[in-house]
């Protein structure tokens, strides 16, 4: 009931912020931002209960009163260990006495294990961002969890929204942000992840970011904006909540802790300007993403509106630093740009950079040290070019694509499943779902197989027509496996479920897992492996669902909190009757198929791929926990090293692929790198996208490699 209550309230808010704001100024306003629940916590229970019927509160460091709060936000980590098992319908039950609407986004924990998405979806009208309208103030609330991971994102579909959301605010009206994570946390890909967020909300009225994360109640200036954190209901310091107030257009926010009834600790106060006073700049060259392929490249900018004169331009290529100084940034290594009519120019000799996407940091410093910046994406395809084409779609692409017929499948997070043409790479026709789509989509003759975090498995033709759905009841995050006329698949509500292929009619279920699956499956001489977010790796036989063996991997074994480390994140490979687990532990577990014993491990594994001749395999390592080494390495089926070579891969959960002798393997910030499967020397390499995340595997069909990013791109390049 309460649930239902919250989403009536919010969809007549919703639709009464899709009509034009008109221009005013805001009025008094009082709210509670709260962060950091991590249901099921019965001590966040016991906070938020506790302030469920507010009236004024004193904020003692200021001498005000705010009025009664008229509504909350809540800024991620609504759950411990995602939405399952019950802690979703705990988290919304603790807000059961509340008769104020309250506004939820989701954090890294409500990501990683069990996404929250689907839950934010029922709530907003079938997104997982919001914005609202109250006394004259515009807040809107972008989720940065990502479907099961741990990495800060803000998904495509929700930049685009925001984008179209903002053309309805006036100059004047002040705007807020809730996010979850801090601007400068390096759980983002890279600065440019947050700066194209910033660079959408400057031109406004933008008063700060409203977040969590860091269980913590303050304030910080990073990037010349005031990012107010909303401390915990649980702690681990003392619990409670922020209370925010505008009073005579003067911001006020101050901590309000568990048991007391004034907030006396001071968080910020300031004055709301009128209007925006960030500067206006404008990008002249290069254009957003635009592709420079032959010539000079100049880089050009100017900036207008400033308080203070301008005394100094600069660029910064791929910066991935995040600077943590108050207010006033430092770029190391930014390049000097010249003044001439107006106009901040400089040359860039982008042949010498990796070809591929980059991002561009115009940076300008005032006669007071006052910094104000902007970015630009865009590509360089020094010739021969390897790009063949480049797409977006309208969300972001965590899950591979998968190329058969002359087409290239994908899914994205905006609830969609893309046909690309393999030529042009146009899109052909996308099929819509209610929820997020990451599975690497499974092609068998002329049909598409995939899952949704709508909570339904889809079959639909080459040609994007619907021939049937089963309905599993939660989201669905794992890639499907094909085995004698069986569809194959795991889910959020732990079950496996094998079903007809040309029906859609359910086969078998295993229900024993105890948690979520989503890891990608593997099907070797009918037998079907999986992992699950419940510290085991499985195994079942394809035909009956039946048991053959589950074994528990060696993360989970030596960690303490152990599903946290479970073989759950990178799928399986197997060969010679021994199959391979890596776990968020980063260790590979190798099991003996036919006993389910283990039957060794090797520590500094992320992920696992296998050699085409299935003689070898593949090892992500990313240096920890032990730290002796970072990079890629092949070794035979009993772990004797056939090659390493240290090169840039990190703690992104995907399998090295090889494919006619070349192996491939993607950093986390998009740069793709080809290596003889031979003997590991480097063949080529290219950036798919701009530092931000890539959390997939390639594909590799007919001497085209096929990357996915997070940004909302599909690129296709030639591997030799």
């Amino acid at each position: 009931m309460r649930a239902f209550r919250i989403l009536v309230v919010l969809c007549f808010i919703l639709t009464a912020a899709a009509l034009p704001l008109a221009a005013q100024s805001a009025t008094d306003i009082s709210f509670i931002h709260a962060s950091d629940v991590h249901a099921p916590r019965s001590d966040s229970a016991a906070t938020i209960a506790g302030f469920a019927n507010l009236g004024e509160v004193e904020l003692t460091p200021f001498g005000v009163k705010a009025p009664a709060p008229s509504f909350v936000v809540m800024s991620g980590d609504a759950t411990e260990f995602g939405g399952g098992a019950g802690a979703w319908d705990a988290y919304m039950s603790y807000w059961k006495d509340y008769k104020i609407p309250v506004y939820t986004i989701g954090g890294n924990h409500d990501g990683a294990w069990y996404s929250i998405r689907p839950f934010l979806r029922k709530l907003n009208g079938g997104k997982c961002s919001w914005s609202i309208d109250k006394s004259g103030c515009h807040i809107i609330g972008l989720d940065n969890s990502t479907p099961q991971e741990l990495r800060a994102n803000v998904t495509e579909e929700q930049l685009i929204w925001m984008k179209e959301d903002l053309k309805k605010v006036t100059p004047e009206t002040p705007v807020f942000l809730v996010l979850h994570h801090p601007i400068n946390e390096t759980l983002w890909s890279s600065p440019y992840a947050t700066s194209r967020i910033l660079d959408v909300l400057r031109p406004y009225n933008f008063v700060g970011i409203l977040m969590g994360h860091g269980h913590s109640a303050s304030n910080a200036n990073w990037y010349g904006v005031d990012n107010i954190q909303g401390g915990s209901t649980w702690g681990p310091g003392d619990p409670g909540v922020n209370i925010v107030t505008i009073k005579d257009h003067v911001l006020y926010s101050a901590y309000l802790v568990h048991g007391q009834t004034a907030a006396s600790k001071a968080i910020i106060t300031k004055p709301i300007p009128p209007k925006s006073t960030y500067p206006k700049i404008e990008i002249l060259s290069p254009s957003e993403n635009g592709i420079r392929r032959t010539g000079k490249m100049v880089l050009r900018a100017k900036i207008s509106g400033s308080e203070k004169t301008i005394v100094k331009g600069e660029w910064l290529l791929d910066g991935t630093t995040f600077q943590k100084s108050s207010g006033k940034e430092a770029y190391d290594n930014a390049n000097p740009m010249v003044l001439r009519d107006g106009v901040y120019e400089a040359d860039a000799a982008y042949t010498e950079w990796v070809a591929g996407v980059h991002y561009i940091r115009f940076i300008f410093t005032d006669s007071d040290g006052a910094v104000f910046t902007k970015c630009v994406q865009f590509g360089t395809e020094p010739e021969p070019s390897r790009l063949i084409w480049r797409t977006f779609v309208g969300g972001s692409c965590k899950g591979p694509a998968t190329m058969a017929g002359g087409t290239v499948y994908v899914g994205a997070t905006d609830t969609k499943l893309y046909a690309l043409d393999k030529v042009t790479g146009k899109v052909k026709w996308a099929f819509p779902t209610e929820g997020d789509v990451v599975t690497k989509p499974l092609v068998v003759g002329d049909m598409v197989y995939f899952g949704s975090g709508d909570g339904k498995f889809y079959a639909v033709s080459a040609g994007g027509k619907k021939k049937w759905e089963f309905t599993a009841g939660e989201g669905i995050y794992n890639s499907p496996a094909y085995s004698d006329g069986l569809i194959l698949f795991g889910c959020s509500n732990s079950n496996f479920y094998a079903l007809d292929a040309k029906t859609g009619e359910k086969k078998w279920v295993y229900e024993d897992p105890a948690y979520t699956i989503d890891a990608d499956s593997l099907v070797d001489n009918g037998i079907v492996f999986f992992g699950a977010w419940d510290e085991n790796a499985y195994a079942l036989d394809v035909k009956t669902g039946q048991l053959k063996w589950k074994c528990q991997t060696h993360g989970p074994e030596v960690e303490k909190a152990k599903r946290y480390y479970s073989p759950a994140d990178c799928g399986p490979v197997a060969s010679s009757g021994k199959v391979f687990f890596a776990d968020r532990g980063y260790f590979l577990t190798v099991i003996d198929i036919a006993t389910g014993s283990k039957v060794r491990f090797d520590p500094d594994c992320v992920g696992v791929g296998i050699s085409e001749d299935g003689k070898a395999i593949y090892e992500r390592e990313p240096g920890y926990p032990t730290g002796t080494f970072v990079g890629l390495r092949k070794t035979d089926l009993d772990g004797n090293e056939i090659w390493k070579i240290n090169i840039d891969v990190d703690t992104v959960p995907t399998a090295p692929v090889e494919k006619d002798g070349i192996v491939y393997v993607v950093s986390k910030l998009g740069l793709v790198q080809a290596f003889k499967a031979a003997d590991g020397s480097a063949l080529w390499e290219y950036q798919a996208t701009p530092l931000l995340y890539v959390l997939s595997k390639v594909e590799v069909s007919d001497s085209v490699v096929y990357v996915t990013g997070m940004d909302g791109s599909v690129t296709a390049l030639k591997s030799k």
